[in-house]
């Protein structure tokens, strides 16, 4: 079985899994059998109800092991045995253990299943300081840049969270500096209604938050290096 059918089987085995939110069809031969009618006309609050109780946590987490696109499905619990709180109303993807992938899944699936992706969480831990405004960037700098151009080109993308992490903490200083360079990319990225940018370092001294179109919050990491 290729990656892509293997990986489209997964997909539709998720939507399968959460009924009463469903996308839009990708066949009119499947419309009838997606559809929930009822539940679908529940005000968010309820469908929000319904979700905590029975799939809260659900995702499905995107890797690439030997560069083939692959999915796993998973649960996710807190020490107490308790599902871990999530907004989410439909299935999650999350690409936080393999960014990349994001910048493929273009090229692995039909641009129609791509367009139905609706909810998109990535956590991604970087090293040193991006520095995008080179003539010759480095291999980062170019999967920044088309990390953001294709979750800007994701047609049906309605929820994302990017949390950036730094490795280095006493580099904060260095991120904060070159923060304005960040901007140009994250200002591609529209669709999403909510659209929350995690970072750990200060704000810029320029940086003007309303003119970008996420929620800025700021997780600054404490430097125990001193």
């Amino acid at each position: 079985m290729s990656p892509s059918l293997s990986f489209h089987k997964l997909l539709t085995k998720a939507r399968k899994l959460v009924p009463f939110l469903p996308p839009e069809p990708i066949s009119p031969h499947t419309a009838k059998e997606q559809d929930a009618p009822l539940l679908s006309r529940l005000p968010p609050e309820l469908r929000q109800m319904i979700w905590e109780t029975y799939f809260r946590g659900y995702a499905v987490h995107i890797h690439r092991p030997r560069k083939r696109l692959r999915a796993r499905e998973c649960l996710i619990w807190d020490a107490d045995d308790v599902f871990a709180r999530g907004p989410h109303f439909e299935t999650c993807f999350d690409f936080s253990h393999a960014a990349r992938c994001v910048t493929v899944m273009s090229q692995r699936l039909p641009a129609t299943h791509v367009a139905h992706i609706s909810q998109i969480n990535l956590n991604w831990e970087l090293y040193y300081p991006l520095i995008l405004n080179e003539k010759d960037p480095g291999k980062y700098e170019i999967l920044w840049v088309d990390i953001w151009e294709a979750l800007a080109a994701m047609e049906g993308l309605k929820w994302l969270r990017v949390e950036l992490r730094i490795a280095m903490p006493h580099l904060a200083p260095e991120w904060t500096e070159r923060e304005w360079t960040l901007w140009e990319g994250i200002k591609k990225v529209t669709r999403p209604s909510h659209f929350e940018l995690i970072l750990p370092f200060p704000a810029a001294a320029s940086t003007r938050e309303e003119t970008l179109p996420c929620t800025i919050i700021r997780r600054v990491m404490r430097d125990e290096s001193h």
